[in-house]
Parts: C-alpha cells; structure tokens; sequence
C-alpha cells in the first residue's frame, strides 16, 4: 500500500520537471519540443493520479473486507 503512495509522489515529481523543461522551451526558440515536454508532463500528472486511486481501491476493499468478516 505504501509504495502506491510512493510512486505517485514521484510522478507527481517527474511530471513537476516535465512541466518546468516545458517552460524553459516555451520561452526559448523551439517552441515545438516544449509541446513534447508539455504532452510528457501530462501523462506523468495522470499515471500518478492513476496510483493514487489505485490505493485509495486497496484501501477501500482492505476494510470491506474486515468488516465482512463474522467477529468471534
């Protein structure tokens, strides 16, 4: 449970960088590779998101399933 945590704080992180380098190449000439780093940014906000929802599910069905169980 702990490492879906982990792995989205990291790609929350990568998607941080992507997001700056598109910035920089925005604000430099080439203009069309900052759209490459932009589209990179992205998808690393939605893997991360995609983690996060992941744990939020074990979680969620780690107590449905104590709460199924019959107490002795």
């Amino acid at each position: 449970m702990k490492k879906f945590k982990i792995s989205a704080i990291l790609y929350y992180v990568a998607a941080l960088c992507w997001y700056i380098a598109a910035i920089i190449c925005f604000t430099s000439e080439s203009s069309r590779v900052g759209v490459i780093w932009l589209c990179l940014g992205s998808s690393m906000l939605c893997l991360g998101s995609a983690s996060l929802n992941k744990y939020r599910k074990e979680k969620n069905s780690d107590s449905s399933d104590d709460e199924d169980k019959p107490k002795e």
